[in-house]
């Protein structure tokens, strides 16, 4: 909680739109009121703000790269390990296979944080591509230990996210998302 109260004042430090204030403050509240069945819009909308927070204060406030690489890191392992612990999944892994999943999932963010840094978009779309892929490799991760990943789900959720990323994209180079 405290992680996305300071990814929420950050969001209201640096951004200027009302319309995407209001939509921050609206889903907040949905998922405090329902704090006990909607862990995962917590999650990533916690997720989201902290990327934007970090792309904005790398751009606007000079901090050098290793410093916000370290934070995305962090931010990813800890949020990983508080969906996982959400869904119970935790209990499923094995301890030395979960630390591996935690791994590869905060290299895999930083890899893709590090090569949108050069992508000449707005923030929000930044962080929301990486927050959609975060949920993308989690839920893989999730369905794989509970034995219930196919092949028929995995092209479902790879066809879903890529038309949605395609969206966001498409959206952002004609509206300026």
């Amino acid at each position: 909680m405290a992680l996305l109260a300071l990814a929420i004042a950050g969001f209201f430090y640096f951004e200027n739109s009302l319309i995407l204030r209001m939509l921050v403050v609206v889903l907040g509240l949905i998922s405090l009121w329902q704090i006990n069945s909607i862990d995962e819009i917590i999650l990533l909308l916690t997720l989201y703000l902290s990327f934007y927070d970090l792309y904005n204060i790398h751009y606007w406030r000079g901090i050098p790269i290793a410093i916000i690489i370290l934070a995305v890191l962090l931010i990813t392992i800890l949020l990983f390990y508080a969906q996982t612990t959400f869904s119970k999944a935790k209990e499923i892994i094995e301890k030395d296979i979960f630390k591996v999943y935690s791994l590869v999932i905060g290299l895999s963010i930083i890899e893709l944080f590090l090569a949108m840094d050069l992508w000449p978009v707005d923030p929000r779309t930044k962080s929301l591509v990486l927050a959609i892929i975060f949920f993308l490799i989690s839920k893989t991760i999730y369905l794989y230990a509970n034995s219930m990943l196919s092949f028929k789900r995995m092209v479902g959720f790879i066809v879903v996210s890529v038309l949605i990323l395609g969206i966001i994209v498409i959206l952002s180079f004609f509206q300026g998302f």
